[in-house]
């Protein structure tokens, strides 16, 4: 009998193959490695080389990209001081690779996921399903919706879909009315944009979801917390780990999320007010 040790502490969960097939240990069985899992242990192995919204992006060109929409985020970025004033005048490739989403000039996924034109003959899996439903369970919808497309697209439909259908109520300041959603504004709009950001988008079985209950509201993504964080310690302050750099380092140039690792803590906060 030949035996074979391996250090998990040297090799840890990198995939190793045997005769073209990857296996792992289930017990004391050894299994043929589902793709998923392969995958996943690949990009943990080599995270910068697999990461997804590095990769080239298959047969899309910069013309598949909104010019309209690139222009007014730079515009955004500007406007807030976290791009130079030049970078309004320069050209949509120039601008896109000050925002380090080309590769051998060819446009990355990130650049699919923000600023695509039409996203359902690339990656179908770029959508956001949205329920309004009666009660505490998906039995009796209310409203019902679903939008494909980029970030921004997604974004503004999501937080249509919330103010649709959250109670909005009114409160006179001296002479100014305020308007306030029964959850604040801010709290949504963070859940939402890190929903899509930080989403698993190379896993296309699945799709951001935003549900409305008569007690909760729930955004879902398909994804997973970084190995650093988990459901306890995600509340106390903490730093960033984005799972799309690209995505996130974009979404911050144009304020749309902050780079500090407190979106958790604010909108607890935020809510507790």
């Amino acid at each position: 009998m030949v035996v074979l040790h391996a250090d998990k502490n040297l090799f840890s969960d990198a995939p190793y193959v045997y005769d073209g097939r990857p296996y792992y240990k289930l017990e004391s069985t050894t299994m043929l490695m589902p793709q998923q899992m392969y995958e996943d242990r690949l990009r943990q192995r080599d995270a910068e080389k697999f990461r997804w919204d590095n990769m080239v992006a298959d047969n899309v060109t910069i013309d598949d990209l909104d010019e309209k929409a690139i222009r007014t985020a730079v515009a955004m970025g500007v406007r807030n001081g976290r791009l130079n004033p030049e970078a309004e005048s320069e050209t949509i490739p120039d601008m896109l690779a000050k925002l380090k989403l080309l590769k051998d000039g060819k446009p990355t996924n990130a650049a699919v996921m923000l600023f695509a034109k039409e996203t359902e003959n690339y990656y179908p899996e770029m959508e956001l399903k949205m329920g309004y439903f009666r009660g505490q369970d998906k039995m009796v919808f209310i409203d019902n919706k679903m939008e494909t497309g980029n970030f921004f697209k997604l974004h503004g439909a999501g937080m249509a879909f919330l103010f649709r259908n959250l109670r909005l109520s009114g409160e006179v300041k001296g002479v100014l009315r305020e308007e306030k959603l029964e959850i604040p504004v801010e709290a949504l709009r963070e859940a939402l944009t890190n929903a899509l950001c930080h989403r698993q988008y190379e896993r296309t079985n699945g799709s951001v979801s935003l549900a409305i209950y008569d007690d909760r509201v729930e955004i879902v993504n398909p994804g997973k917390f970084p190995p650093q964080l988990n459901a306890d310690n995600i509340k106390q302050p903490h730093e960033s780990y984005p799972y799309n750099k690209l995505i996130a380092q974009v979404l911050y140039l144009t304020t749309f999320l902050e780079k500090w690792g407190s979106g958790a803590k604010r909108m607890i906060e935020l809510c507790r007010e």
